[in-house]
């Protein structure tokens, strides 16, 4: 019976296989927008009609992917957003029943390009949000909210692009990689 070896061996690539070669993604662009403990009014939507006044902020997080249209900006390499993020809130009653409803939030992004402007037509424009409670003791009426929260928000202009590889390396030969131990019979 031939021992395992410690460490799985890697596959060898066939001859016909082009191995060289990466489909990867440049960067054209980026931009980060964070804001810390900011005061946010935000609307609140659908609170069912049997809760009552005043509610407490329990939790919040994006609901979906951000929504940006783009903005004229006079300076030079930068793309202006202004970005839509769509929320979902978690409240809680007096009585402590919980509920959830839906908000937005908007915000402007600004994107530093390392390529022209011009160039820009074959990127393609890929925007995350990220949003949390600054602090825990947030009261609510029943058509608004202004909690203190931390948004980060990032934008990334993408294209593909092909990378070349170094040369494939030979395969190892099929031996374990630490000796068997001898047998003490």
């Amino acid at each position: 019976m031939r021992p395992m070896p410690c460490h799985p061996i890697a596959p060898c690539p066939s001859k016909e296989m082009d191995t060289g070669r990466f489909l990867l993604q440049r960067i054209h662009g980026s931009g980060t927008l964070h804001r810390r403990a900011y005061r946010y009014s935000l609307p609140l939507d659908n609170i069912p009609c049997h809760l009552n006044p005043p509610f407490t902020l329990v939790d919040i997080s994006v609901s979906g992917t951000p929504v940006w249209q783009k903005i004229p900006c006079r300076e030079k390499n930068m793309l202006r957003l202004q970005v839509h993020i769509p929320l979902l809130l978690t409240l809680c009653t007096d009585c402590g029943e919980h509920f959830t409803t839906a908000s937005c939030i908007d915000e402007m992004l600004m994107i530093r390009l390392s390529c022209p402007p011009s160039e820009t037509w074959r990127c393609q424009l890929y925007v995350c949000a990220a949003v949390r409670q600054a602090c825990a003791c947030t009261k609510c009426t029943a058509c608004s909210c202004s909690p203190l929260l931390d948004v980060l928000l990032e934008g990334y202009l993408l294209s593909p692009c092909t990378m070349a590889g170094a040369c494939p390396l030979p395969c190892p030969p099929d031996k374990p990689w630490y000796p068997t131990p001898p047998c003490g019979c």
